[in-house]
């Protein structure tokens, strides 16, 4: 069983509700959300009923959670893969300065260690025990398609955040397959 707030879109259904609950089998759901998933079997995943003109490479069982207090959505593919999206104002490059900026002062974030990747669009950062995360930043017409790790816990379906390197590594491998329409 699978409980979110908001709507949550899968293919051309989408439920609607505060607490709104899925249901299938539940050993099947289960088994099919708490396997780390691998690139193999990812799928193109249409972002089009979300709000973004694009599309992704995500696991196959991948739906998109929108947020309430922003235009944002995740897609959830499952206990191991979220990433969330974010549109913002500026160019790509301009947004990826601000955000690493942000992400690697140590007086505003102690626990950051070092970049691993670091490009003009987008950076893998390590922390202090070795944890990653990322943002990757897509330009669509004077906006920013921002590209994120991970999923805000109160509307995580099953409340979970402890990645591993390769579960983070995968979901930065999928934000790089973002393409626009």
């Amino acid at each position: 069983m699978l409980a979110s707030c908001g709507e949550v879109y899968q293919g051309a259904n989408t439920l609607k509700g505060e607490a709104q609950v899925m249901t299938a089998s539940m050993s099947t759901t289960t088994n099919i959300l708490h396997k780390r998933p691998n690139f193999d079997g990812f799928a193109v995943f249409d972002l089009s009923n979300a709000g973004f003109a694009a599309t992704i490479m995500a696991p196959k069982n991948a739906r998109v959670i929108p947020h309430k207090t922003n235009l944002g959505v995740t897609i959830y593919g499952g206990k191991y893969f979220k990433m969330q999206l974010n549109k913002i104002q500026g160019t790509a490059q301009e947004n990826t300065q601000a955000i690493r900026a942000l992400a690697t002062d140590k007086d505003l974030n102690p626990s950051f260690a070092k970049l691993e990747v670091d490009g003009a669009t987008g950076y893998l950062k390590a922390d202090k025990n070795g944890a990653l995360s990322f943002v990757h930043c897509v330009g669509t017409n004077g906006e920013t398609v921002v590209i994120s790790s991970g999923m805000p816990y109160r509307l995580s379906p099953d409340k979970f955040t402890a990645y591993t390197r390769q579960d983070v590594q995968l979901m930065w491998k999928s934000a790089k397959t973002f393409k626009l329409k």
